[in-house]
């Protein structure tokens, strides 16, 4: 069961108005009893900027479209060029010591002109997927990583490019 959200709205002023009997009631009395209300209306407005953020949060799920979304919120609202790809796998070239006397050629080309690839990038350490950002948004790499944690299913593991 929903509740709604008028259940939250609230207008201290109106309240006042509401609650205090008639024959009280002068401008002076009233004065006195709006000033009381302005810490209720401080804390309440931080209460709703609390609740209205954590509502955003719970909207976001570690689906593509929600996580693009969320970064694109906090680092390119105007233009949104962050995107999210799945991860490239690419079978590791194993690489000999001249002390084991193993004979071992690296192709000059292949089709991506790439002989060897980083841990990363091989399929015993890949990554599911890579937040690709451009390298015009400034950003703060350790906090990237931590709102794409906080998203992410924990299972998952990612790596940020800059293009």
């Amino acid at each position: 069961m929903a509740l709604s959200s008028k259940i939250y709205d609230l207008n201290f002023k109106k309240l006042v108005n509401v609650v205090t009997p008639a024959l009280t009631f002068n401008p002076v009395v009233r004065a006195w009893l709006y000033a009381c209300v302005v810490p209720l209306n401080y804390v309440y407005g931080l209460f709703s900027k609390f609740k209205k953020s954590i509502e955003y949060r719970l909207t976001i799920t570690p689906q593509v479209c929600h996580l693009e979304k969320a970064l694109n919120d906090r680092y390119d609202f105007a233009q949104r060029r962050i995107y999210i790809i799945d991860a490239r796998e690419y079978e590791a070239l194993p690489l000999y010591l001249i002390v084991e006397n193993k004979h071992m050629v690296l192709p000059l080309k292949t089709e991506n002109h790439k002989v060897l690839y980083t841990k990363g990038e091989t399929s015993i350490y890949t990554v599911d997927f890579m937040v690709m950002v451009p390298a015009v948004i400034g950003f703060d790499m350790v906090e990237m990583k931590a709102v794409v944690n906080s998203y992410k299913l924990l299972s998952k593991k990612f790596q940020i490019n800059i293009f």
